[in-house]
């Protein structure tokens, strides 16, 4: 199908950026919030964050890199060799941004895809599908690497999801045989919808807690497995779902989508250190699309990669989008 000429920005901006995406689960309705945190207390025996994130931390210093990260992103641009009229939803790239894995609806489900490019500023080859990753139950979700490239998470089969993971010794290397994680102390049915993985080892998961979406951190236990999920009950709330959580390397910044299975926005927080909570999200202006949500940022700040549905421009459907911060 032909599409309409882009603009000469445009044409200089795809060459350049690459994406993700997916797309929210269908219509939510809206629980009071004692129900919900009483959900909650059922089902993970905790009502606290345990002061993970809170609403009162200082605003975020700039920090070096190769953008103002004190200015908002642009519109975001189509990654046009990766989206396609199946619809593409989750994704993930390496630190790099030269490794793209996605997943993208395939006949009668939805398997992860790999796309490459040997510079930022060239576009991604075609995606193809990850052969080894058959092994994971279809379909699949949510897709989230580690920073050194060897880790893929991904969240599979029909809801209520689980959260596999799969190691390879190197970049150019197979991924072994799939495991699906699981959490001490955590022994119900569960809906874990997406994961991403935190530069420091913890596990943030989009998990659906009755008729919505919660937000939750999973930290590394001192056994070398994996604590119990933990409600971060500071970001979600009681009219509307919180879904798709992404940190930034430094673990200074946090993106997640919020709304309804009808619209949803990308919401932006901030911490002056480690040590310190989150402050309150703030909702980024992205009108391309009523219903969007985040999946990678680059290592610098500059760059965030999200999905967005039925967007002018598009593919049709869900497809990976890139935003860069203005300069």
């Amino acid at each position: 199908m032909l599409r309409e000429p882009r603009s000469p920005r445009a044409l200089r901006r795809a060459l350049g950026l690459a994406i993700t995406a997916s797309s929210l689960a269908a219509c939510q309705a809206i629980v009071g919030i004692e129900e919900r945190r009483e959900r909650i207390a059922e089902v993970t025996g905790a009502t606290d964050a345990g002061g993970l994130l809170t609403r009162d931390a200082a605003p975020v210093p700039a920090r070096d890199g190769g953008c103002d990260l004190g200015k908002p992103f642009d519109t975001p641009e189509l990654i046009a060799e990766v989206s396609s009229v199946d619809g593409e939803f989750g994704a993930t790239l390496s630190a790099d941004e030269l490794e793209l894995f996605y997943t993208t609806t395939t006949p009668g489900s939805a398997l992860v895809h790999r796309a490459t490019r040997e510079r930022r500023d060239l576009p991604f080859s075609p995606g193809v599908v990850v052969d080894e990753l058959r092994a994971i139950p279809a379909p699949h979700w949510s897709v989230s690497l580690s920073a050194d490239g060897r880790r893929l998470l991904v969240t599979a089969k029909a809801p209520p999801r689980d959260v596999f993971g799969v190691t390879r010794p190197a970049r150019d290397a197979a991924f072994g045989e799939p495991a699906r994680l699981t959490w001490n102390g955590w022994n119900v049915s569960s809906a874990e919808e997406q994961v991403f993985l935190g530069a420091r080892g913890q596990l943030y998961l989009g998990v659906q807690v009755g008729p919505q979406f919660d937000l939750f951190v999973v930290p590394p236990a001192f056994d070398g497995g994996l604590s119990k999920p933990t409600p971060l009950v500071y970001f979600n709330t009681p009219a509307g779902s919180e879904s798709w959580p992404v940190e930034s390397a430094d673990g200074l910044t946090f993106f997640y989508a919020s709304g309804t299975g009808e619209a949803s926005e990308i919401l932006e927080s901030h911490r002056s250190s480690t040590e310190v909570p989150f402050g309150a999200g703030a909702a980024i202006s992205f009108p391309q699309s009523p219903r969007k949500h985040p999946l990678w940022l680059s290592p610098d700040g500059c760059r965030l990669y999200l999905s967005q549905d039925n967007a002018p421009g598009g593919a049709g459907g869900a497809d990976l989008w890139v935003a860069e911060r203005l300069p």
